[in-house]
């Protein structure tokens, strides 16, 4: 269900990498993590019974996927326009199409809402602030 939610945040994956990417890495391994294991459970188990269902009366939570799974969720819910934003860029990577404006406008987003990106998306200051203690001694 997640990855339906966030089908075209999957898509555009390897995009947000240049923004945030532990974000990334969360995606790529939630995806692996649903490639590997719930498609094998599927074709396993043949049954109409929900995967969620199934977990819960055999206690098979994988903790550490739920954990990121509940991260990547909260983040996208707390920052919708990331997956407006992925809905517009998916499908475009690789192809001739630019999505750089696109990922521009998502990272003047993410300093205006203040959700921790890349450092290499920030500009450090150290000399002008070097410069404003000199004249304020």
């Amino acid at each position: 269900m997640f990855e339906r939610l966030y089908s075209r945040v999957f898509g555009a994956r390897n995009v947000l990498d240049e923004v945030n990417s532990g974000l990334k890495k969360d995606l790529d391994e939630l995806y692996d993590y649903q490639e590997k294991m719930i498609y094998t459970w599927a074709k396993e188990t043949n049954t109409e019974l929900k995967l969620n269902e199934y977990a819960s009366k055999h206690n098979l939570y994988d903790l550490e996927m739920f954990t990121k799974l509940n991260r990547t969720d909260k983040l996208l819910s707390k920052h919708p326009f990331i997956k407006k934003l992925c809905n517009k860029m998916s499908g475009s990577y690789g192809n001739a199409w630019d999505y750089t404006g696109l990922l521009d406008v998502m990272k003047d987003m993410c300093r205006y809402k203040k959700m921790r990106m890349n450092l290499s998306n920030y500009r450090i200051v150290e000399k002008q602030e070097a410069i404003q203690l000199e004249e304020v001694a």
